[in-house]
């Protein structure tokens, strides 16, 4: 006969609290520095208005440069002026992107202290129209 075995559970040694709160308050701090930075409050510009003079309706996006990501603004219709309220400032440079039709119309790269003097207001430069003429667009339907 086999003697009877007993089993007992192995207790694990008891942590300090103040191991675990400076463990917590540690990753705390790094989350902070990490993390901080992207939740900078965006800064808007309450109205933009674009003059489209071209026979296209032209997609507008507009970046702040050096490698940024790109912002859709919208399209503004041929031969108006679009109006956009509460665009995001994307710095002291900004670039706009025009394309129609999925090709590239050209940038025009703006800062921002000229834009304010002009009272937020771009004209759609006329390279733009002489590239999509030049791609055998006709113009856009009214």
């Amino acid at each position: 006969m086999t003697p009877r075995t007993r089993t007992e559970p192995r207790s694990t040694p008891l942590r300090s609290p103040h191991q675990a709160v400076g463990l917590f308050l540690g990753a705390a701090v790094l989350a902070v520095l990490i993390v901080a930075p992207s939740l900078a409050p965006a800064t808007f510009i309450p109205r933009l208005a674009i003059d489209n003079p071209t026979p296209f309706d032209v997609n507008v996006d507009v970046s702040g440069g050096a490698g940024g990501g790109w912002i859709h603004l919208g399209t503004v219709a041929r031969e108006t002026e679009g109006v956009l309220e509460e665009v995001a400032d994307p710095g002291p440079t900004w670039v706009f992107r025009f394309s129609y039709a999925g090709v590239d119309g050209g940038e025009l790269t703006v800062p921002r202290s000229e834009l304010r003097t002009s009272g937020w207001l771009i004209t759609v430069p006329p390279e733009v129209r002489e590239r999509l003429s030049t791609e055998g667009f006709e113009a856009s339907a009214r």
